[in-house]
């Protein structure tokens, strides 16, 4: 958008006078007055040489975490999401030129770099034994404290978890409601989101059944009522805004999970703004299943075609790793199918992707490894 332009002064009456003597040159004019683009810029500038925590070999440390560096080359949006190990950015204003000569400034917003976790924190009424959440909340409580994410969706989770999460780790704010009556009951899907750093412009759930807008409904096949909370996020210091959706696909019934695909795809198409969006969540769906295909673009569901498609992080930055199972029943194991997944649009950069072991002593904050993307989105005109 152009900064808007003052209109030239015409001449006042003693310079047409003096021009008409001829005792000024002819082609001068009196100056404009320049106002404010008011252009801003984003707080997540690029940093060369950023660590951020990474899946590699178990450490045999007391605490054992997730280590990795990125490496250098420099990406900006493409027609397909681009995998970069370093980031450069440009601020500052494009500029254009008129027919008439006039160059006014454009300005642009930098794209934030976000670290978004998708992390199932294993319902905390299951009978776990060592592993129950009591045994265990301080462990998910260092982990989430260590990573220092912008934003994270968690399922699974129930209210009492969320409060307790609320009291030891601190910075965020959250939103979601219990899937089973719109209020406090059930898991909440909830989305948690540095409160200094992003305000929340709009958010709500919908429930993944036929009548998308009754709290705790389920028509498809799926024994619990399944829900997606959803987000506006808007970056404080720049105001570039973003979405993130947030759900937990059923566990049994494929149907569900496909039309359940369907709806958040028809969802995420249909929002708003057209900014850009991440995907959390625990899709109980491998790879190859035809409901994470069809959020991917690759395949059809009853002849539909997802119209935002999106790409697994973690495959952009990491397309050839085998040892990928994130459900692993508290033992650590990394075989098996990942499940668990942050999603962006194939316009978008990602920075560092990877699964994190994090385990203290071989004990695990949760029976699902969580999963991290680190996303820098497009620059905004």
């Amino acid at each position: 958008m152009r900064a808007p332009r003052t209109p030239r002064r015409g001449p006042s009456p003693l310079r047409t006078a003096l021009l008409a003597l001829g005792l000024v040159a002819c082609g001068g004019s009196d100056p404009l007055s320049i106002e404010d683009t008011g252009s801003t810029s984003s707080t997540a500038v690029a940093s060369t040489g950023s660590v951020d925590p990474t899946t590699g070999v178990d450490l045999p440390a007391t605490t054992t975490s997730d280590e990795s560096s990125t490496g250098t080359s420099t990406t900006t949006s493409t027609s397909t999401a681009t995998a970069s190990t370093s980031e450069t950015t440009t601020e500052g204003t494009s500029e254009t030129t008129d027919a008439g000569g006039d160059t006014t400034g454009t300005p642009v917003i930098p794209g934030p770099k976000v670290k978004i976790i998708s992390f199932n924190i294993r319902v905390g009424t299951a009978n776990d034994g060592e592993n129950a959440w009591d045994k265990r909340k301080g462990i998910v409580f260092d982990f989430l404290g260590e990573q220092d994410a912008d934003v994270i969706g968690m399922q699974e989770d129930l209210r009492f978890q969320l409060l307790a999460i609320d009291d030891a780790v601190t910075g965020y704010k959250r939103v979601g409601v219990g899937a089973v009556d719109g209020t406090t009951s059930g898991e909440f899907n909830a989305i948690y989101y540095k409160k200094d750093r992003f305000s929340l412009d709009a958010h709500d759930t919908f429930w993944l059944s036929d009548t998308p807008g009754k709290a705790g409904s389920k028509t498809w096949g799926n024994d619990h009522p399944r829900s997606v909370t959803w987000a506006r996020l808007i970056e404080k210091d720049s105001g570039y805004g973003f979405y993130v959706f947030n759900t937990h696909l059923d566990h049994i019934s494929q149907n569900s999970r496909e039309k359940s695909a369907v709806l958040l795809a028809r969802r995420v198409a249909d929002r708003d703004q057209p900014e850009p969006f991440v995907v959390t969540g625990d899709f109980n769906a491998a790879e190859g299943n035809l409901a994470i295909r069809y959020l991917k673009a690759d395949a059809k569901i009853g002849g539909d075609t997802n119209a935002a498609p999106m790409v697994d992080t973690f495959r952009i930055f990491k397309p050839d790793a085998t040892a990928v199972g994130t459900a692993h029943g508290f033992n650590g194991g990394t075989g098996g199918n990942k499940i668990d997944y942050v999603f962006t649009p194939p316009d978008q950069t990602v920075i560092n992707a990877y699964i994190s072991h994090y385990n203290v002593d071989g004990r695990y904050p949760s029976d699902h490894f969580p999963v991290v993307g680190v996303v820098r989105f497009a620059d905004k005109d």
